[in-house]
Parts: C-alpha cells; sequence; structure tokens
C-alpha cells in the first residue's frame, strides 16, 4: 500500500514526523519529545511560506505557475 506522504523535493525529506517511534515506512523524523504546534509544523516540513496568487484563464495559460505538491 502507498504511504501518500508529500516529498518536499527541495529538502530531500517526507512531510511527517513520529514521537519516540520509528514512523510508518521508516520516512520523515523522529524526534523524542512532544512538539509544540510551531515545532510540529516544522518537524513535518510544512513550515513554508504560502502566497496568494490571482488566478484567471488568462494566466493559467500564459504563465506556468509552480505547483507544491
Amino acid at each position: 500500500m502507498a504511504h501518500n506522504l508529500n516529498f518536499n523535493s527541495s529538502t530531500g525529506e517526507y512531510s511527517f514526523f513520529s514521537v519516540q517511534e520509528k514512523a510508518w515506512h521508516g520516512l520523515g523524523q523522529i524526534v523524542q519529545d512532544y512538539p509544540t504546534s510551531e515545532q510540529a509544523i516544522r518537524y513535518a516540513g510544512l513550515d513554508y511560506e504560502v502566497i496568494k496568487v490571482r488566478c484567471s484563464p488568462k494566466a493559467q495559460t500564459s504563465k506556468k505557475l509552480h505547483k507544491v505538491s
């Protein structure tokens, strides 16, 4: 069965973490203590900047947008 975890090609890491136990499929980061919300976001690799971009049919066909998966 596929794990369906997000792989961040910029960092080479999966967007996943686990506390004190080996993560599912051995992916992600293992931490020793339960993190705060801010730490959990960082450990899971979800601490990226979100930007708003106007979306219109013309903009989509004339300019390639970077898709974050």
